[in-house]
């Protein structure tokens, strides 16, 4: 079996990292404009150099492997930083029109409580068929197939009777709401 020999390490690159941090530093902050950025940059370059080093890594030029590790993991800064603004972005557009929903359309929950009460007196108008589906479906959470299978019936059908069911449940609650 022929063993593959790696030269020991001598913590040549850990070395020439220390010997050069404050450069490094420089370089990073003129790269990503931030001392914090910088900072984890360098951070995660030393650690980039004690790995290299228990690798037994030994480049031709040193000082430029240590820019072109600062500069790579900067990027990876970057590009994760651009990612989160772009999501925080993304997530400040959706708060805003969901507060907006919920502001228009906000109820107490005394309003809860009687919406709930009214619907349930709704439900036990259903017919017997009507509110089997509706319980399959929406109780049990049930998909439209198993809703079909359970009641002998095709997906269609059960499709329809929802539709039909939640118009008339609909058309209950608004009445009982009115009168309320």
């Amino acid at each position: 079996m022929l063993a593959l020999m790696l030269p020991a390490p001598t913590g040549m690159l850990a070395a020439a990292f220390v010997q050069h941090r404050d450069a490094l530093l420089a370089f990073a902050l003129v790269l990503v404009r931030s001392r914090e950025l910088a900072d984890e940059v360098i951070a995660e370059t030393s650690v980039a150099a004690v790995e290299a080093d228990a690798r037994g890594v030994r480049p031709d030029h040193v000082a430029a492997w240590l820019r072109a590790v600062v500069r790579h993991r900067a990027a990876d800064q970057v590009r994760a930083r651009v990612r989160l603004a772009s999501l925080r972005d993304r997530f400040e557009h959706v708060a805003d029109a969901v507060e907006a929903a919920f502001a228009e359309h906000w109820l107490e929950a005394e309003d809860v409580a009687v919406r709930a009460r009214h619907l349930a007196e709704c439900l036990g108008k259903l017919a017997p068929r009507a509110r089997q589906i509706v319980d399959e479906r929406y109780v049990r959470g049930r998909s439209i197939d198993e809703v079909a299978r359970a009641v002998g019936w095709k997906p269609d059908p059960v499709k329809v009777a929802l539709a039909k069911s939640r118009r008339v449940l609909a058309q209950c609650l608004r009445r009982k709401l009115r009168s309320a």
